[in-house]
């Protein structure tokens, strides 16, 4: 039902849009078209959520990455892709509080026929933008099997 009065009020917003640029053309130089088409496009340039809360795109929030690195890597290998991995995270503008080499350990499942991983957890802090680009990277690593990231919450890094 939500999205049918979100479908409904942008359906409204084009009418009305439509409606004053019909007007902006029809009255002449007595409304400024510049001032009616600003006025009808405020709703799609909006700067706060359907509650009113302003949106936070600029805002520089927690974030923690659990990620499992290949286990035929030998200690060198595995500290160099921890390396490239919190380079590439401070590449994207964020800050990196921790990282945690948590050993090697055994997976709950086979994941492209290995039984154990090299776990790493990794807390820094981000604007939201920078969290899809990381993901990507470790999505395409090739020694990196796994990966997680999730807003840190003081007692997640505790149960690991």
């Amino acid at each position: 039902m939500l999205r049918l009065r979100k479908w409904h009020s942008y359906l409204d917003h084009m009418v009305e849009f439509a409606e004053c640029s019909a007007l902006c053309l029809t009255s002449g130089p007595a409304i400024s078209c510049e001032f009616v088409i600003q006025t009808s496009l405020a709703c799609f340039c909006r700067t706060d959520d359907q509650r009113g809360n302003p949106l936070a795109s600029n805002v520089i929030k927690p974030y923690e990455v659990v990620y499992i690195i290949r286990p035929n890597l030998d200690e060198d290998a595995v500290d160099r892709v921890v390396l490239a991995v919190e380079e590439f995270i401070k590449g994207t503008g964020a800050t990196i509080e921790t990282t945690d080499k948590k050993g090697r350990r055994r997976l709950a499942y086979e994941v492209d026929k290995m039984r154990d991983g090299y776990f790493v957890l990794t807390i820094f802090h981000a604007k939201p933008e920078a969290i899809l680009g990381i993901k990507r990277m470790m999505t395409l690593s090739e020694d990196i099997i796994r990966s997680l990231i999730v807003i840190h919450e003081k007692e997640s890094a505790k149960t690991l």
